[in-house]
């Protein structure tokens, strides 16, 4: 999924234009939005808004963890601040849950007496009830959600929003702060367990300490990368590679694809340390069934391999790495 919305994309949609307009660097105008809204809590939405802007990493425990270990930090910072700030806060707890609830379902948890239709029903009825403030546009993430089902299901009636059931026709009881305040505690208490404090360390440092520390590289990298249920069944992954020298790699791959008559992947295979140099580019669409292909690497340095699917492809993955370092960028 892609999180962007009310907080995850308009302040850079205002960095980017001023960018434009102005030639502000993007960042500066992030930094001082961050400033005008959030008080004494600005550095820690500051570093939220940077990580929500990233779209390197998907999801994970422990990125959520990370979010909401800084809202609560926030939180604390803005005790003495106006009761404007605390309601920006308020919102971005009400933000904050819906993400939660959708990495819960996005992962299928081990909980097995909570189905997926359950958890489906949990967040069309918080979208709904939370819709007046437009933290996301709850009616394609709600209609995304029911189109899965039958027309004739008893899910499809509930929580149809073109004829308004979702909404109760206009009846349905609004999201409550307190609620808001009550779900957040309880992600506070979900995610608190698991790491106790995050260490951030430059990029540049951490693969210094690959050969250093004797880290050897994977031989073999296996992953399945499914869709997503936005436009055009979309996704993205990308993982960063450091060849020691001139070398090679090879990936195989098996897709699935549950569109009728589509499918669509790239790969594309680009030198980090220059712009706009692309060792390899590889398409394969609905036609196509497993392959392997050969990325040569003219030379050691950093490289970056992306990976983009549209129209429900499911890809079976395995990266034969020839003893190039592949990792992926943030916790995950």
């Amino acid at each position: 999924m892609s999180f962007p919305a009310k907080f995850g994309s308009l302040p850079y949609l205002l960095a980017a234009n001023s960018y434009l307009k102005d030639g502000i660097a993007v960042d500066s105008t992030l930094k001082e939005f961050c400033t005008n809204m959030f008080g004494k809590a600005s550095i820690s939405i500051y570093k939220i808004l940077q990580m929500w802007g990233n779209e390197n990493t998907a999801p994970s425990k422990h990125k959520m963890q990370l979010y909401v270990q800084l809202l609560n930090r926030a939180v604390q910072q803005i005790q003495d601040d106006s009761e404007v700030i605390k309601s920006r806060i308020i919102e971005l707890k009400a933000y904050m849950h819906y993400m939660v609830m959708y990495f819960d379902l996005a992962n299928n948890d081990n909980n097995k007496a909570v189905t997926k239709a359950d958890k489906d029903a949990a967040i069309c009825m918080y979208l709904a009830k939370a819709n007046k403030m437009q933290l996301v546009n709850s009616y394609y993430l709600i209609n995304t959600i029911v189109s899965k089902y039958a027309t004739t299901s008893d899910f499809y009636v509930r929580y149809n929003v073109t004829n308004g059931t979702a909404y109760n026709n206009g009846n349905l009881a609004l999201l409550t702060t307190a609620e808001i305040e009550n779900n957040f505690l309880q992600d506070v208490a979900n995610y608190s367990s698991l790491i106790n404090d995050f260490v951030f360390e430059e990029e540049d440092f951490v693969q210094s300490q690959f050969e250093s520390q004797s880290i050897a590289p994977l031989q073999k990298i296996n992953t399945r990368l499914y869709y997503t249920n936005g436009a055009n069944y979309y996704n993205k992954t990308a993982f960063n590679l450091i060849a020691p020298h001139a070398g090679s790699f090879t990936i195989q791959y098996k897709p699935a694809f549950e569109m009728k008559d589509k499918g669509y992947v790239n790969f594309v295979i680009e030198n980090a340390d220059v712009a706009l140099q692309i060792i390899k580019d590889v398409t394969i669409n609905n036609t196509n069934g497993a392959g392997t292909f050969k990325v040569d690497l003219p030379k050691a340095g950093k490289y970056l391999l992306t990976i983009v699917s549209k129209y429900k492809t499911i890809l079976d993955l395995s990266i034969i790495t020839n003893g190039n370092y592949f990792y992926k960028k943030g916790p995950f």
